[in-house]
């Protein structure tokens, strides 16, 4: 609720509101820069993002490299996925990705963000495997500023004791 208050907040703090949407909604009119997009092709942005951020900027998983594997199976799958491959299919063209990579990869405190549009379509899941994996791949995961695994809304959370109490939401 009260996106625009929020963006505001955001705003007086320093940051930078992208959105990638089809349509200039609440949000995008909010924002500082709306990209537009054909429906139903977040996936291959998300794949070409990942794709740049390979070849010209290089991935630091930072303190969470230890705890993953299969990052060169992410570069081998995205190789194919370029800014020009995928333009035609997204319409958003390679200077505007590419630039939205660098803005992302050069902030310290950055955070990729989907909902509702990017998950009901064709590929969704994969689409918001690789922006949690985009978060993963520049270190911005789990780290104050970026992508963070929220509390969720049954109450269950906390401690493993705790959790195994009666959950407060009935049966």
């Amino acid at each position: 609720p009260d996106v625009g208050r929020r963006l505001d907040d955001l705003r007086t703090r320093g940051g930078k509101v992208v959105v990638i949407d089809p349509r200039r909604n609440e949000t995008a009119a909010a924002a500082d820069q709306h990209i537009f997009i054909r429906p139903g092709t977040d996936v291959f942005l998300l794949l070409a993002f990942v794709n740049v951020l390979f070849a010209d900027h290089g991935v630091d998983p930072g303190r969470l490299e230890p705890r993953i594997d299969g990052i060169d199976g992410l570069r081998t799958l995205t190789e194919g996925f370029t800014p020009e491959n995928t333009a035609a299919i997204t319409g958003v063209t390679p200077e505007v990705l590419r630039g939205l990579v660098r803005l992302y990869h050069g902030t310290e405190r950055a955070t990729l963000y989907g909902r509702c549009g990017v998950s009901t379509q064709r590929f969704g899941t994969l689409a918001h495997w690789l922006i949690c994996a985009i978060s993963l791949l520049t270190g911005k995961l789990d780290r104050r500023g970026g992508m963070m695994f929220p509390r969720p809304a049954t109450g269950m959370s906390g401690p493993a004791s705790e959790a195994a109490r009666t959950p407060p939401y009935g049966r």
